[in-house]
């Protein structure tokens, strides 16, 4: 399947938003330090239910 020069730029900027609360998640979780804020939380399950979303729409695409 081919995807057009717009839908890589929405996948790309997807994949950097994954690929930074991933990362933010495992300071987190592995720092004592850092503290959790309610809208941070809210700001990373905001992210991931978007993440979710669209990569559902890219599998519909491919079946």
């Amino acid at each position: 399947m081919k995807f057009d020069a717009d839908a890589m730029k929405k996948a790309e900027g997807l994949i950097a938003t994954f690929d930074y609360q991933r990362r933010k998640r495992g300071e987190f979780q592995y720092e004592i330090k850092t503290l959790a804020k309610e809208n941070i939380a809210k700001l990373a399950l905001e992210r991931a239910e978007r993440f979710i979303q669209e990569m559902a729409k890219v599998i519909g695409r491919l079946n």
